[in-house]
């Protein structure tokens, strides 16, 4: 019980103790977690302990996430678009650390699709690097494609030579992107095939219902070649009460969403930090507890 209660003192240490969202702050934040989870690993290998929830918390509408990217209209002139709105994951434009860290460590090279892209900042990063030959990013809110095809239209006429790659953008939904005609599939030649090395998944899964999660895993099996790999961060079922949304999913779920039976394997889940916009306020500062999962297509 001392070594539970030194763990809980740790860890609330470390989620009260910083507010920075800059990279630095992050591997901090990752190597205090990587020390309390050896701890509580020892703990739990010697006695069980109680059952963790699989999923819990609110799923909110698909009108809300498409709200959120609402431009509002500026007075006396319908053509222009105000820049004040901003949304509740809203991270600067910066890419998630996980992102960053995956390619860092070369696990993401070739051809790139980014489900749930939103307004295109982790895309925008890997197009800035070697190794990425393609990047198709797509989400179902028409407002953050405009906003991402914007981003990428601004790099291209500032002629600095940042994009290495140009991304591309498409409305679609992750439920049925990989229908039969999906621009996502079409090849050259007319015919359809699963084009892309490895997904990426920058906090789409914990948005949905576990329906919609179980097609959506099948959806992206269609679009990632065998062998490919898919990564997805999302929030974990070790954040604490009190909590509304979206869901925090555990590793359990993560497997069984991931299975053989929707062409894939986990072939990793590690305990990390997920960047959060400070002015959420949240109780665990800029970063709250999120796990980030590599599978391989099946």
């Amino acid at each position: 019980m001392k070594l539970i209660f030194l763990v809980s003192a740790l860890s609330a240490f470390y989620c009260y103790g910083f507010q920075s969202t800059n990279l630095g702050t992050y591997k901090i934040y990752s190597e205090s977690l990587r020390k309390k989870n050896h701890h509580i690993n020892k703990i739990r290998s010697k006695k069980p302990q109680h059952a963790e929830p699989l999923s819990s918390g609110e799923v909110l509408s698909p009108e809300f996430y498409k709200s959120v990217y609402v431009r509002e209209v500026a007075p006396n002139d319908g053509e222009q678009i105000s820049d004040v709105r901003t949304t509740p994951w809203d991270n600067g434009g910066r890419p998630q650390p996980a992102i960053v860290r995956a390619y860092e460590d070369g696990k993401l090279r070739g051809r790139i699709v980014d489900a749930g892209c939103g307004e295109g900042e982790n895309c925008i990063y890997l197009a800035s690097k070697f190794g990425i030959s393609s990047l198709v990013g797509f989400d179902f809110a028409e407002g953050a494609i405009v906003a991402a095809r914007a981003r990428v239209a601004h790099l291209l006429a500032a002629r600095d030579g940042a994009l290495r790659t140009v991304p591309e953008f498409h409305v679609g939904s992750c439920t049925d992107i990989a229908r039969p005609g999906s621009p996502l599939l079409a090849r050259d030649d007319g015919t359809e095939a699963a084009p892309f090395d490895a997904s990426i998944d920058s906090g789409l899964l914990h948005c949905l219902s576990h329906a919609d999660s179980e097609e959506y895993v099948r959806q992206m099996a269609r679009l990632v070649k065998k062998s490919g790999r898919a990564f997805v961060g999302c929030f974990s079922t070790a954040n604490p009460d009190p909590w509304q949304n979206p869901r925090r999913l555990s590793e359990d779920y993560l497997k069984g969403l991931f299975c053989t039976d929707n062409g894939w394997e986990v072939v990793d889940i590690q305990e990390t930090w997920w960047s959060r916009p400070p002015a959420r306020g949240s109780s665990q500062g800029a970063f709250c507890q999120a796990l980030w999962m590599e599978a391989r297509r099946l």
